[in-house]
């Protein structure tokens, strides 16, 4: 009892420095301004706990209102555990089209219930295909929901508000998350909408991707 009293009084003590870096880094990033939305999530509303890591590579097809054009995304998302109740994650990704560019963001993740509620404020910009970065920048607070359904089978649900320059938007997210041990190994698969409250018309997105977590 002891031990693990010292390990959660250390965890704790390290949380007011490495939540200060997070927010140091978004703040950095925010400084920008504006707008290139991904809105896809494949994470669940678990953290990592402290120490621990997870990477996912993931692809998506997103298509631009009823019936119209759509493009094709593949990226990389990325995890790191800082402390009890507060992990760090980053994103890349490339959006392929016409002209293609790519969408970068991080930001802190805090959770709100222990393994089934957190919330996750990232900031973003796109760069490349002609874009200034200074005019894409976004932030999206996101609320994310995990219920567990069975051994190895999780629903996770997702809303986040999109801040940008210009309009702002709103997305809702569901997936599923499966594999032997989840916080290990998992396929998580999902499905999306993007809307405009103000103008209306919508984007949808079907993603998948596969989350390592270590040590193992």
């Amino acid at each position: 009892m002891g031990l693990m009293r010292g390990a959660a009084h250390r965890s704790l003590a390290r949380a007011p420095r490495e939540l200060g870096l997070a927010v140091a880094l978004v703040l950095c990033l925010a400084g920008l301004s504006g707008c290139i939305s991904t809105f896809s999530e494949l994470q669940g509303g678990r953290l990592l706990g402290p120490r621990r890591y997870e990477l996912t590579p993931a692809y998506s097809v997103v298509n631009r209102e009823s019936g119209g054009s759509s493009d094709t995304r593949y990226g990389l998302l990325a995890g790191a555990g800082l402390a009890d109740g507060l992990d760090l994650r980053g994103r890349y990704e490339r959006v392929e089209g016409d002209n293609g560019f790519n969408v970068v963001g991080l930001g802190p993740k805090v959770a709100l219930v222990p393994g089934h509620l957190a919330l996750f404020t990232p900031v973003g910009f796109a760069f490349g295909g002609g874009l200034d970065a200074g005019d894409t920048v976004e932030l999206h607070p996101t609320v994310l929901w995990t219920c567990p359904l069975a051994a190895g089978l999780e629903l996770t649900g997702s809303g986040k508000a999109l801040l940008r320059k210009g309009d702002d938007l709103l997305a809702l997210n569901v997936g599923l998350g499966v594999g032997p041990h989840l916080s290990k190994l998992a396929v998580r698969s999902e499905v999306g909408v993007l809307v405009n409250p103000l103008e209306g018309g919508y984007h949808r997105h079907l993603s998948v991707g596969l989350a390592f977590g270590w040590p193992r």
